[in-house]
């Protein structure tokens, strides 16, 4: 999807690999909520999703999730970003939170965009300072 100046899209949002898990197992208003979002947002994922739903994806998912992916913005992982998600998982562990490396990853990408994470795990995202967090169970 390309949009011009006068058609662009307001901003993204991420959305979490549960997101994405509820929307290719077909959970109920899960395909009409994503469908509004992408009516008026850019739908983007960390590649860690990426890895993380393939990784579970069963063979008779396999086109049905390819497809999907082709429909979103796969942002990558480079250096400053594998640093920032390092040091936001080790200063939450100093504060006594814990968070997986990938939840890590994946508010480090939406933080650095500028744009909320729309997630059903919203424990560990909302301990990430400064990143909007939308509850996915809550938009249903």
């Amino acid at each position: 999807m390309k949009y011009g100046p006068a058609g662009e899209r307001n901003r993204f949002v991420f959305l979490d690999t549960g997101v994405l898990i509820a929307h290719l197992r077909d959970w109920p208003g899960s395909r009409f909520l994503l469908q509004s979002f992408a009516e008026s947002h850019n739908l983007a994922v960390s590649v860690v999703s990426v890895v993380e739903v393939w990784q579970g994806a069963k063979s008779s998912e396999h086109d049905r999730t390819q497809v999907f992916f082709d429909s979103l913005n796969v942002i990558g992982l480079d250096y400053e970003l594998s640093r920032l998600s390092g040091n936001l998982a080790c200063d939450l562990r100093s504060k006594g939170f814990a968070i997986s490396l990938a939840d890590a990853v994946i508010g480090s990408t939406a933080l650095r965009s500028g744009a909320p994470v729309l997630t059903a795990n919203t424990k560990h995202f909302k301990l990430i300072p400064n990143l909007e967090v939308w509850d996915f169970r809550e938009r249903l």
